[in-house]
C-alpha cells in the first residue's frame, strides 16, 4: 500500500490539534501531499526522512526533502551512521515548534 494512501486514510480520523510523525524512506513526493492536506486541517506534520541513498545504491532523498521544506513541514533527514538521537535533537531552519521541543523529543517532560 503507497504511503500517500495510508496516511490519507488513517488521517481522515485525526483531528485538529494531532501530531503525526512520519518516518519514511520514500524519495517520491506523493505522500507529501498528504502530509500538506493534513497540515491544511491543523494536524501537525514532522518528517523523519531516512536518506536511503547514503546507505547504498537508491534514488537520491533530496527532491522529497526539498518538497517537505517547502510545503513547511518540519523535517529531519537521517543518513548512514547518524545518531537518530542527535539527528532528532539538532536544530532545523526556522522556528521550532513547541510541540517538537527538545525536552519533548528527548523523552522528559515539557512545562
Amino acid at each position: 500500500v503507497p504511503l500517500a494512501q495510508v496516511l490519507a486514510g488513517e488521517g481522515a480520523a485525526l483531528g485538529r490539534g494531532v501530531a503525526i510523525v512520519t518516518i519514511t524512506p520514500d524519495p517520491t513526493t506523493d505522500w507529501i501531499a498528504a502530509l500538506r492536506d493534513l497540515q491544511r486541517r491543523g494536524v501537525r506534520c514532522l518528517a523523519v526522512l531516512l536518506a536511503a541513498d547514503s546507505f547504498g545504491v537508491a534514488p537520491s532523498h533530496r527532491p522529497a526533502a526539498s518538497e517537505l521544506e517547502a510545503s513547511g513541514i518540519l523535517t529531519y533527514v537521517v543518513s548512514r551512521g547518524d545518531s537518530l538521537k542527535a539527528v532528532l535533537l539538532q536544530a532545523g531552519p526556522g522556528p521550532r515548534p513547541a510541540w517538537t521541543s527538545r525536552a519533548a523529543l528527548a523523552g522528559r517532560p515539557t512545562p
